[in-house]
Order: structure tokens, then C-alpha cells, then sequence
């Protein structure tokens, strides 16, 4: 046995033996090699599947959206897939040079049940802060009626304001995610988009301007319906656009786009700001994730808005994405289904 050969069988025999689903396909999606794990989680037979398409051996509609999502790149894609054994897998698409492509599949249920005991805390603990804080408001709007207030007292009335409604602010993103996790607040509607796009971009042109930017949109005269939650997907690109204000410098430019798939109405919100960090992209929608450079430590945020924006794309039915470069730029995706 030569070299090669024994490196190639111990290549093989690892990623047999390993525990996270690996599956590897060429340029025109065809499989070329799937490991045990990634059988049993998809009940695919590996002598089967070899050679065929993946879209005509793969029945699970999560990990072929992953597969054929639209994007505007070939860089790394991710998304969580749910099998019907009530598991939960983060999968990672990858491009390999010279194969096509591998998508590395990794159980994380226990991650999602921990971070659902931790919502229900935070949504319990949010509750309850909210009666003293509504009590210190109350006595601090009572102190200018109490008397006249130097200029210095005015000065820390004004500070402790501030910091109340960035409390409050914050425990109201908190509850909003809880109740969108859950499902409250979503009556669904034929929804169009272009009116609710055009009026939450509208509302946030004054922070642009007030920065040098330059607020595009550029939407199709007609777009086809989505069954929809007005408010939320208005939330939805409001939190967006704000994020692109945010992390643009002065003079920037962020581009709102909208086209029509077969399927899907296609959402992008585009900047060139300061970008995102490659290891940093595929946790920029966790809950209360920070992007820490030197770049972003000053600018304020709970670190809530992306989730919340995967939260209500997700109860839609639709998938979010973020390519970006650091110093060049972001894009955010959405993709909702049609009616």
C-alpha cells in the first residue's frame, strides 16, 4: 500500500467514525460520498445515492433550501436543520476547490433546549423589572414638579432618563422576541411588501442623512404577494436598514433591493460599511452576539435585532443569510415564499 493510499483510507475511516453528518457533492450537486451519521439522520442508503442528484435522493426540505439557496456568492452557507427525530442540526455548506462542494452537519439540540430555558428565564426576569423600573420613571418625571433644579441636577436627571429608556428599550426587545418565538402577535395576511419596505426605510432616511449617507431603494413596480404579518416584517426591514445606518461610517451608501423569484420574494439590504468578520458570520443572528473590533465597540446595540429578524423570517417560512467582507461591506438576505 503506498503512501497516498493508506493517507486516503485513515481520511476515510475518520470521517466514517465521526459523529457529525458529512456530506460531499460535486459542482452539479451530485453525490460523490456520505458518511453513516449523515445516513441515519437522512435515511439515505449510501450505495443508493452515490452518483445520483441530491435533489432526487434527499426528501428533507431544510438541507436542500440549504443546498440550492439562491446567493450571490460561493462563500460558506448555514443553516439549522430539524430532522423528525426531534434533533436539531447546524449545517455548515462549504465550497472545495476541484470537488464542488461539503456540507458538515453538527447536533445541537441540546444547544437549542438550553437556549430556549434561557428565553423563558429572560422572559420571565424582563417582567419583573418592569415594575420598578416604571416606579424610578415615576419618581424621576416627579422631580421637576418637587422644585426648580440647578443646572447640574437637570444634567443627571437627564443621564438617568436616558438610562431608563435604554433599560426599558432593552426589555422590550427581550419580551418581543419571546412573544415571537411563540408565536403571538403573527396573524398571518396576504401581505405586499413594497408599501412596508418603502415606509420603514422612509422613517430611518433622517438617521442616514444625518450621517452623509446615501439611502437607496430599488424596488419592481409590483411584487407578488407573501403571506404575511404586516408589522413584523416591517420590523423585520426596519432592523436592517437601522443595523446598516449603524455600522456604515459617514458618507456610505446602503441599498435596499427587492426581486421576484418562481417561489420567493428576495430581500437584500446592501452596505459599504465595516463589514463583518468571516468567523464571526455564522453567529451574528444568536442572541445577544456583538461583533467586538475596535470598529463596532462604540456603537450601541443589545445585540437582539438580527434575532429578531431570524425569528419572524423563520416564522414566515423564509430564510435569512449575511454575506460580507470586512472593510467593504455587508448583505443581508431574506428570502420569503410567495402566497
Amino acid at each position: 500500500m503506498t503512501a497516498l493510499q493508506l493517507e486516503r483510507e485513515q481520511l476515510e475511516t475518520i470521517l466514517r467514525e465521526m459523529a457529525e453528518a458529512v456530506i460531499v457533492l460535486d459542482d452539479e450537486y451530485r453525490i460523490l460520498w456520505c458518511n453513516p451519521a449523515a445516513c441515519r439522520a437522512f435515511e439515505l442508503c449510501e450505495r443508493d445515492v452515490i452518483g445520483r442528484p441530491a435533489q432526487e435522493v434527499i426528501r428533507h426540505q431544510e438541507l436542500l433550501d440549504l443546498l440550492f439557496r439562491p446567493c450571490d456568492s460561493e462563500r460558506a452557507r448555514y443553516a439549522q436543520v430539524s430532522l423528525i427525530d426531534g434533533r436539531t442540526l447546524n449545517a455548515h455548506l462549504n465550497v472545495i476547490s476541484g470537488v464542488g462542494y461539503a456540507v458538515v452537519m453538527q447536533d445541537v439540540t441540546h444547544l437549542k433546549e438550553l437556549d430556549r430555558v434561557k428565553s423563558d428565564y429572560v422572559t420571565t426576569v424582563s417582567h419583573d423589572l418592569r415594575t420598578p423600573l416604571t416606579t424610578i420613571q415615576g419618581y424621576v418625571d416627579l422631580l421637576q414638579r418637587a422644585g426648580a433644579l440647578n443646572e447640574q441636577q437637570e444634567e443627571f436627571v437627564a443621564c438617568v432618563q436616558r438610562s431608563l429608556s435604554s433599560i426599558n428599550e432593552f426589555i422590550s426587545e427581550l419580551l418581543d422576541i419571546g412573544h415571537i418565538e411563540a408565536g403571538f402577535g403573527l396573524e398571518m395576511t396576504e401581505t405586499d411588501l413594497v408599501p412596508i419596505v418603502v415606509e420603514a426605510v422612509e422613517a430611518l432616511r433622517p438617521q442616514a442623512e444625518a450621517k452623509g449617507q446615501r439611502l437607496g431603494i430599488r424596488l419592481p413596480g409590483v411584487l407578488s404577494p407573501v403571506m404575511g404579518n404586516a408589522r413584523r416584517l416591517s420590523q423585520v426591514v426596519d432592523n436592517l436598514v437601522s443595523n446598516a445606518i449603524k455600522y456604515t461610517p459617514w458618507g456610505g451608501h446602503i441599498w435596499i433591493k427587492a426581486l421576484e423569484g418562481e417561489n420567493h420574494i428576495k430581500l437584500c439590504v446592501i452596505d459599504d460599511g465595516i463589514g463583518i468578520p468571516l468567523a464571526d458570520q455564522a453567529f451574528v443572528f444568536d442572541k445577544f452576539f456583538r461583533v467586538d473590533t475596535p470598529a463596532t465597540r462604540d456603537v450601541p446595540g443589545t445585540g437582539l435585532g438580527l434575532s429578531i429578524v431570524k425569528s419572524v423570517v423563520e416564522k414566515h417560512g423564509g430564510r435569512v443569510w449575511v454575506e460580507s467582507t470586512p472593510g467593504a461591506g455587508s448583505a443581508f438576505t431574506v428570502l420569503l415564499p410567495k402566497r
